[in-house]
């Protein structure tokens, strides 16, 4: 079985592609942080570990991954907002969204305000309420 560090493997995930480091980046992190990532030098989070993977097409359940405390709390959080936005109790998620803003990691603080403006873009959609849900979805 091959092992590759974190930083390998999304610098062989990236290059295969021919995907530029800004094309990788984009919204995510800086270049100059993927760049210490790709050279070892720092390790991203779970989050943004998870979603620079799938930004490469990849599933990032093929991995494992160490998480610490803080991590596992959001990851809940995160599986509770989403269940309760599919079973149409929006009060509880956006109670849930309200947690998480209060928790979320300063390590990838764009992902965590995509997810919290996704998660309420869609609570406001399912409401009915439109023209909320397009100000979240692309106004913030």
């Amino acid at each position: 079985m091959l092992e590759l560090s974190i930083g390998e493997l999304l610098y062989q995930l990236r290059t295969t592609k021919h995907y530029t480091k800004k094309r990788v980046a984009n919204g995510l992190c800086s270049i100059t942080a993927l760049s210490r990532y790709e050279d070892g030098l720092r390790i991203p989070d779970k989050f943004l570990l998870t979603y620079l993977l799938q930004r490469l097409g990849c599933d990032s359940n093929q991995y494992e991954m160490i998480i610490n405390n803080d991590e596992y709390t959001l990851s809940q959080l995160q599986a509770t907002i989403t269940s309760s936005i599919e079973n149409k109790k929006y009060d509880d998620a956006l109670n849930a969204i309200s947690d998480y803003k209060k928790l979320k990691s300063s390590k990838s603080p764009k992902i965590h305000e995509q997810f919290c403006l996704y998660s309420h873009g869609l609570i406001m959609k399912n409401m009915g309420n439109h023209e909320q849900a397009i100000a979240f979805f692309c106004n913030h």
